[in-house]
C-alpha cells in the first residue's frame, strides 16, 4: 500500500520503489509531506538536509527516489511562489531560506551541494524579482567574496608538512621520544 502510494508521487521511480525495503518508503512518503508543507509556507531550504545524510547518499535506490522528491517539491514550490508573485504576498522567510540555499551550495558534500544549487538557480531563474532583495545580494557578494580569499589564500599561504621520523637507540630506563611533527611555511611565489 505505501508503495503504490509513493509511486504515485513519482511515478518513473517505480523500479527503484521496488528494491526499497518498507522503512525507506515510510520515509520517503514522510520527507515528502514534510517537504511539502513546508515550502508551501516559504521553508524551502531544508530540503538539502537530507543529502547530507550518508545512509541516503549511498543507497542507490533510495537516493534516486530521494532526487525525484525533490524534483517533484521544488516544482511544487515554485507553483505556489508563482502564484503568490501574482498577488504580491511572497512568504516573508523567502530571503532567509534563500541565504541558506546558498550556503548549501558551496557544501563540502556534492550531493547537497548539487541539490541546494540547482533549487536556487531554478527560484531564481523562474522568480527573478528575488535578486532586488538586498539581503541576498549582500549574501552572495560575501560567498564571492569568501571565494575570492580562498583562492588568493593557496598562494599566499601555503604550509608543507615534513615528517621527521627519528628513533633513537634502546635506552634501559629513560622514556625513548616519539615521533615528532615539524611544519615548514613556505614563502609565497613571487
Amino acid at each position: 500500500m505505501h508503495k503504490a502510494t509513493l509511486t504515485k508521487y513519482i511515478p518513473l521511480k517505480s523500479s527503484d520503489i521496488k528494491a526499497l525495503i518498507p522503512a525507506q518508503v515510510i520515509f520517503l512518503l514522510t520527507s515528502h509531506d514534510l517537504e511539502t508543507m513546508r515550502s508551501s509556507r516559504g521553508y524551502v531550504a531544508s530540503i538539502t538536509t537530507y543529502f547530507l545524510n550518508k545512509g541516503v547518499n549511498s543507497r542507490e535506490s533510495l537516493s534516486s527516489c530521494m532526487d525525484s522528491i525533490a524534483e517533484k517539491v521544488v516544482r511544487g514550490c515554485l507553483n505556489e511562489l508563482n502564484t503568490r508573485v501574482m498577488q504580491h504576498s511572497l512568504p516573508v522567510t523567502i530571503s532567509s531560506e534563500l541565504q541558506k540555499l546558498l550556503v548549501a551550495s558551496c557544501h563540502r558534500i556534492a550531493r547537497a551541494r548539487d541539490i541546494a544549487g540547482k533549487y536556487l538557480n531554478r527560484m531564481i531563474t523562474s522568480l527573478p524579482s528575488l535578486m532586488c532583495d538586498e539581503p541576498l545580494v549582500c549574501a552572495i557578494l560575501e560567498v564571492l567574496t569568501l571565494l575570492r580569499r580562498a583562492c588568493e589564500g593557496e598562494y599566499t599561504d601555503e604550509v608543507c608538512l615534513m615528517w621527521h621520523l627519528r628513533c633513537d637507540p634502546p635506552k634501559i630506563f629513560p622514556v625513548q621520544p616519539g615521533p615528532s611533527l615539524h611544519i615548514n611555511k613556505i614563502k609565497p611565489y613571487d
